[in-house]
């Protein structure tokens, strides 16, 4: 059981490399992304419960105390940001010429924060209290403004049943909440604040699982159109990027810590809750840009742990 435990906290403390590498192993080991996809939404639920089950009372507390960041952030998640979006793909002209585009952009920008939002803020040392806020009460409020948002920004009025949605929304967050509450008053807080890598590490391990599952059969489709998916993959980057970097500047007075931690959650959005809903209704190349997302995901945290560390020691 030792060499297990150590085994886990090696991940942990790498985390964010491992992240990168197991998007690519389930990208070229295709019979591993095909065995793992059932445990995709069971990966989602460990996510959230180990997050919960670090939070610490100090911390919400103090957020209690000062709510209007939080409170800003899923404002300008759910609503400004595909308003914003929405205004400058028909002004531009580009919703007209790429519709399926369209679609897709507005799915993501109508999506809240990724479910491994708190853990990954974990990871790379933001406010992991403020994640798991932002994206509790943002997954609570979607079945209500991603309808609204598709039927103000689309030309045809997406076919998403919000009680299903919501019936999703309940069973994935309550049974992660129950969890999480479970694994507190089994171990107790002092136990918990111990094992801190042993819990990054099994954080990882549910991202591990989660990227390989969502990795079935991509790679066929970039080596039969691989010019298609770059330019995809392009924009997958380029709109999560922007998104970091436009929220992280737009809440600076928040503080640098909780204005890194906001920028992460607007610009890692997880269209796997919008999607499931659509059901068969999905075009192709949506569902391509959905996986193609994921890459940005998994592959910046890497990238900005180091700048995010430079930037948290200037405050």
């Amino acid at each position: 059981m030792g060499a297990i435990a150590r085994s886990v906290e090696f991940l942990g403390r790498h985390g964010t490399l491992v992240m990168v590498a197991s998007i690519i192993l389930g990208l070229f080991v295709t019979q591993l992304a095909a065995l793992l996809r059932p445990f995709l939404a069971a990966s989602v639920v460990a996510l959230l419960a180990v997050t919960i089950m670090r939070v610490e009372a100090a911390s919400l507390r103090a957020l209690a105390a000062r709510p209007v960041p939080a409170l800003g952030a899923v404002f300008w998640i759910l609503i400004a940001t595909p308003l914003l979006l929405g205004a400058g793909l028909y002004a531009t002209g580009f919703a007209a010429s790429y519709p399926v585009l369209t679609l897709s952009l507005v799915l993501l920008a109508t999506a809240p924060p990724i479910a491994s939002s708190p853990a990954v803020s974990l990871l790379i040392g933001l406010n992991h209290t403020l994640s798991l806020v932002v994206l509790l009460a943002a997954a609570a409020l979607i079945p209500l403004t991603t309808p609204l948002m598709a039927d103000l920004l689309l030309d045809q009025p997406l076919p998403l049943d919000s009680d299903v949605l919501m019936v999703r929304l309940i069973v994935l967050i309550g049974s992660a909440g129950l969890l999480g509450l479970a694994g507190r008053w089994m171990f107790g807080m002092a136990r918990i604040r111990a094992r801190d890598e042993l819990l990054d590490g099994l954080s990882v391990i549910a991202l591990i699982v989660f990227a390989i599952s969502i990795m079935d059969g991509i790679l066929a489709r970039i080596v039969a159109d691989f010019a298609h998916v770059l330019r995809f993959a392009a924009l997958a980057f380029a709109v999560n990027l922007a998104l970091l970097a436009a929220t992280t500047l737009l809440f600076r007075r928040a503080g640098r810590r909780d204005a890194a931690t906001i920028g992460f959650s607007a610009g890692n959005r997880n269209m796997a809750l919008v999607i499931s809903a659509l059901g068969t209704t999905v075009p192709d190349d949506t569902w391509l840009f959905f996986v193609l997302v994921q890459f940005p995901i998994y592959m910046l945290p890497a990238a900005l742990k180091p700048l995010y560390r430079r930037w948290l020691r200037a405050e």
